[in-house]
């Protein structure tokens, strides 16, 4: 697929990558001409089909021309996300046994010469973007590697034309909430299944534009680059998530992926602008794009005299998305977290369609909303080339030729992974009258009170994230009597309702701040049975952290950790 597209469309861009200059575009015949060097240079190093190497680098275009030149020889790449400790990238390498490890800065190349010895195949280190300020027996520089290795364009020809379908292609590290991570192994066949069906699920046109800025080693990212350069689309490559905003604002993209906290901030700086004051009509603008979000939501055609309003909205709307560097935007995606009703509403209400949608490591996409069918607190439906059951107890299970192979290594995990075929995601779902999926929460993170109640935390914790003061949100309950939660607030947001220092410790022991909580909780129990509500919260009083082991590299929460880390704040809530 990849070599067909190379093959067909030559000069066109299919990357842009920013240099001191400005944005530079990559055509498809470079991007190719650089990914055979790779590819040739590794078999050159004594490289084959079947062998391992890590990639441990910001997201950029060599990152993904390794990645390709690995897999285009039957290598089977293994990304590693850029935050990662050198305990943790020792045992990724040891775990998978990479022979060969790709690093992008001093700072990572100083994890790689950590690990050196603790992983007895890894014998080489190739560093790209950078020249290393020392010299080590065991490091290069990609640009002398790929000089100094014997290439002959011949055998990577002949490297490529033996990959087959069923061939692994990478190991995705999934994000390790509960231990260590597996690396879920992705063969050839599952990307070529995903990436061209997910082009014809969103219908991407010609040339948009989106920027390509998450870890390249998430699958999330992976595959919606792979579905841009599908869609014959270009990627604007954005080394980390801290440049996203201003890369937007340069970029002006048609599609963006990302978390829902990528897109509260654009929220953020709606509210703290004076937008709504400086463009004429565009608060009463926003008043009728509610309504007719509202209209959506619910699976109905706005009346016709609202629709005819919304054109005369058109102007002051435009210069409101305009502002925000959403002007070009047609679609945006979020995943990995449950999205807020009330943001779904604000984007709609601006007129771009937010499609909030599901999938997993070792499945690709398995649900998602549409711009004709969108529904709140849901991930939409069921893509037409994914087949989902409901197992009995709520579990969604996932079968297709877009799902992962095997648990690398780990026979027992993937045997436990699978039943009659189906994959057992570990999430629990519903669907509702229109067939719209909702996560209801994970299996695992069920909890049973002493009263013998199964609570799942998930359905609190989004309730509970919906409030505008509020980043974060863990419910306890396992073996208690009723259900707390300890809160992560939005410092900024909660320093200007009680003006105050946003100064996160100090905000979590006012009371001011507590009463202004203690209404949002009522909120979000106003939602809830009356075992799931909330009976009493404490403030953290700082932002959860991967230096403190709290959030994964993919930022999602490590309950065990986080109620380890606060246990103090816990015991208070059952001391009462």
């Amino acid at each position: 697929m990849l070599w067909g597209m190379i093959a067909d469309r030559g000069d066109a861009p299919v990357l842009q990558e920013r240099k001191n200059t400005g944005w530079q575009p990559i055509s498809w015949r470079a991007f190719g001409q650089r990914i055979e060097s790779i590819g040739s240079a590794l078999l050159a190093s004594g490289l084959a089909r079947g062998d391992r190497g890590c990639i441990l680098g910001a997201t950029g275009a060599d990152w993904l021309a390794i990645d390709a030149g690995m897999m285009s020889i039957g290598m089977i790449s293994a990304g590693v996300y850029p935050t990662e400790p050198p305990d943790r990238l020792a045992y990724i390498a040891g775990d998978c046994g990479a022979r060969i490890l790709f690093v992008d800065s001093e700072a990572q190349l100083a994890k790689g010469l950590a690990v050196l010895e603790r992983c007895p195949n890894l014998k080489a280190i190739v560093a790209f973007g950078f020249v290393p300020l020392d010299d080590h027996p065991a490091v290069t520089t990609l640009d002398s590697w790929i000089l100094n290795c014997d290439s002959d364009q011949g055998r990577f020809g002949d490297a490529r034309s033996q990959v087959q379908a069923d061939d692994g292609a990478i190991l995705v590290y999934t994000s390790g909430t509960t231990g260590q991570p597996k690396g879920a192994l992705v063969t050839h066949g599952a990307i070529a299944w995903q990436v061209e069906h997910s082009a014809r699920l969103y219908h991407p046109e010609p040339g948009w534009s989106r920027p390509s800025y998450l870890p390249l080693c998430h699958i999330a990212e992976r595959y919606f680059t792979f579905f841009a350069m599908h869609g014959d689309g270009v990627s604007y490559m954005v080394d980390t998530p801290a440049n996203f905003g201003s890369a937007v604002t340069e970029i002006r993209p048609q599609f963006i992926l990302g978390v829902p906290r990528i897109f509260e901030k654009f929220h953020e700086a709606f509210q703290a602008s004076d937008l709504d004051k400086s463009i004429p009509h565009l608060a009463a603008a926003l008043d009728r794009g509610m309504l007719i979000a509202d209209e959506i939501l619910a699976g109905r055609e706005a009346p016709l005299l609202l629709r005819d309003r919304t054109r005369q909205d058109a102007e002051p709307l435009g210069a409101a998305r305009a502002a925000l560097g959403l002007e070009r935007v047609q679609m945006l995606t979020s995943g990995g977290a449950a999205f807020a009703p009330d943001l779904l509403r604000w984007f709609l209400a601006l007129g771009i369609p937010m499609l909030e949608m599901y999938g997993m490591s070792e499945s690709g996409v398995i649900a998602s909303n549409l711009p004709s069918s969108i529904r709140g607190s849901t991930v939409g439906k069921v893509c037409d080339f994914t087949d989902v059951m409901l197992r009995p107890s709520g579990e969604i299970a996932v079968r297709g030729r877009g799902v992962f192979s095997r648990y690398w290594g780990k026979p027992e995990a993937t045997a436990a992974a699978f039943e009659d075929g189906w994959f057992l995601t570990g999430d629990i779902g519903r669907f509702d009258e229109s067939g719209h999926l909702s996560i209801v929460g994970r299996i695992k993170e069920i909890f049973i009170t002493s009263g013998g109640k199964n609570i799942s935390p998930a359905e609190i914790e989004s309730r509970l994230r919906a409030s505008p003061l509020l980043l974060d949100a863990i419910a306890i309950g396992d073996g208690r009597k009723f259900v707390s939660a300890l809160l992560q607030i939005d410092e900024i947001a909660v320093a200007n309702a009680v003006q105050l220092s946003p100064d996160i410790a100090l905000l979590a022991r006012d009371s001011r701040v507590q009463a202004l909580l203690k209404a949002e909780v009522d909120v979000a129990n106003s939602g809830l049975s009356h075992v799931e509500q909330v009976k009493t919260f404490r403030v953290l009083p700082r932002a959860l952290s991967q230096d403190f082991d709290e959030l994964t590299p993919t930022l999602k929460v490590k309950r065990a950790v986080v109620t380890s880390n606060f246990s103090s704040l816990v015991e208070e809530m059952y001391s009462i």
